[in-house]
């Protein structure tokens, strides 16, 4: 994220946690860690496996939030938000930001300093956009948009925006939520993300395969590009910088004034097939970017910023999704249809360095020389060797719901309808979700010391049940910077 402002300029100081136990010293048995004995005849109690659609880190890993599918005492099923205090190992609060069971995932964005938090639902009804303020919990309504699709914050965090799936644009201040525009930005129905300058002045969308930039304050375009390819997720390809966008389009194709929509200077030559289908990538000190072509010809190229000129060409790579290291001396691409792999290439030439057989895509970079792959397992390996430094998951997970925290330190991740947060480093990792008891929704969470933390009345479920599949890890507080 780019520097903040006064109201959002520096990340709170972490709190003090007890070190962490070994993920080595689980007892053999869960019930001997219990904090009284089972009741001898238990009431009704299942464990809740509920689909997960979102998870979002706090900056500083102390807090997560999760999008979770909840039935409650009548046993209506509908869909939420919790937070969970990752230093106290609980769920913290509920937030009021339902979203429909089309199990499309609610939008979700932390300031750069934790204060506030950007939330907003998915429902086929109106949604609000909300923003809370996480001292208080306190919570104001920004806009009301059909389905959520992305949310935006400037970097000096004094403006928000949020875009909807009916072409609906909406701006506002921060941190008090007042609206500055709001309405219909176009015609039609479509998937789209948004980003703000760093002042919040402008922002730029992209809808349809169109990519808009205009005046946050009162939404005058001033420049559109019809038919370009974005980044990765349907969001504009704006540089990390937040000042340049690289467009792809059917009548230009260069790097753009992302402030006024001027054209700066055309990237020459881009090799002839160019659609809509594709992605751009941009290199975290804005020199360079790279981009993926899904149509024929399938060309993976990359080009130099400062001058247009195009560096590389990978004919017929066939390869999506590029994302460059953190400090650009890598990228990396999902490749192939039907044998899949990871490919790992200069970040500047673009030549082969190694590829991943097997692997499916790129979860993210670790650091500049490290990889986090999905595929038959979530695995992580040494770049440019590619040894396999460790495996987080030993299995093909159903659900692609997952997260990184900011320092990459931490992997959220739904396993079986469970939260596992997973300390990267060494694998070590805890589950945290719920149980049903009558009816009614108990959190709960396993130590790494194997100590079960939860209701009592839950207990003979896990027993009965058999051993909880991950009934160690580590403690919950490696979610916070221990001392």
């Amino acid at each position: 994220m780019a520097p903040a402002s006064a109201a959002c300029a520096r990340a709170d100081a972490p709190r003090p946690v007890r070190p962490l136990a070994s993920p080595s010293s689980t007892p053999s048995a869960i019930a001997s860690t219990s904090a009284t004995p089972p009741p001898t005849e238990p009431r009704k109690c299942t464990l809740a496996r509920e689909p997960l659609h979102a998870f979002g880190f706090n900056p500083d890993r102390t807090r997560l939030v999760v999008g979770a599918e909840m039935s409650d005492v009548e046993k209506r099923t509908d869909h939420a938000l919790e937070v969970w205090d990752l230093v106290a190992g609980k769920r913290e609060r509920q937030l009021d930001v339902w979203y429909s069971s089309n199990k499309a995932a609610p939008t979700l964005l932390w300031s750069p300093n934790g204060k506030l938090l950007l939330a907003h639902g998915t429902g086929t009804f109106a949604s609000p956009v909300k923003v809370f303020d996480t001292t208080t919990w306190t919570e104001q309504i920004a806009a009301t948009l059909i389905f959520g699709a992305d949310l935006a914050m400037s970097a000096d965090g004094t403006r928000g925006a949020a875009i909807g799936v009916a072409y609906q644009l909406a701006t506002f201040e921060l941190p008090s939520g007042k609206l500055l525009k709001e309405g219909p930005y176009s015609e039609g129905h479509a998937m789209g993300g948004i980003s703000l300058s760093r002042d919040g002045r402008v922002v730029v969308s992209a809808f349809a395969n169109n990519i808009d930039i205009a005046r946050a304050a009162d939404h005058v375009r001033l420049a559109r590009f019809q038919e370009a390819v974005v980044a990765d997720g349907g969001r504009p390809p704006v540089s990390a910088q937040g000042d340049l966008i690289a467009v792809f389009s059917a009548k230009y194709s260069g790097v753009v004034d992302a402030r006024t929509g001027a054209r700066l200077r055309a990237f020459t030559p881009v090799r002839s097939g160019l659609g809509i289908a594709g992605q751009v990538a941009w290199s975290p000190d804005g020199a360079r970017v790279a981009l993926a072509q899904d149509n024929e010809p399938a060309d993976l190229q990359v080009f130099d910023v400062a001058t247009g000129k195009r560096l590389a060409t990978i004919a017929r790579a066939d390869e999506r999704f590029p994302a460059y290291g953190p400090d650009g001396a890598y990228l990396a691409t999902a490749a192939g249809r039907d044998t899949k792999s990871v490919i790992v290439r200069d970040g500047r030439s673009g030549a082969k360095v190694a590829e991943i057989a097997g692997a499916e895509w790129v979860l993210g970079w670790i650091g500049p020389r490290e990889l986090l792959v999905i595929g038959e397992t979530i695995a992580s390996y040494e770049v440019p060797s590619m040894r396999r430094l460790r495996t987080l998951v030993a299995r093909r997970l159903e659900s692609s719901a997952a997260s990184i925290s900011k320092d990459g330190r931490l992997l959220a991740l739904d396993v079986d309808g469970l939260v596992r947060l997973v300390r990267i480093a060494d694998g070590a990792s805890v589950d945290i979700g719920a149980v049903v008891i009558d009816g009614s929704r108990q959190p709960f969470v396993f130590r790494a010391d194997g100590a079960y933390e939860g209701p009592d009345d839950a207990m003979p479920c896990f027993l009965g049940a058999g051993a909880h599949p991950r009934a160690h890890g580590l403690v919950a507080t490696l979610a916070a910077k221990g001392e």
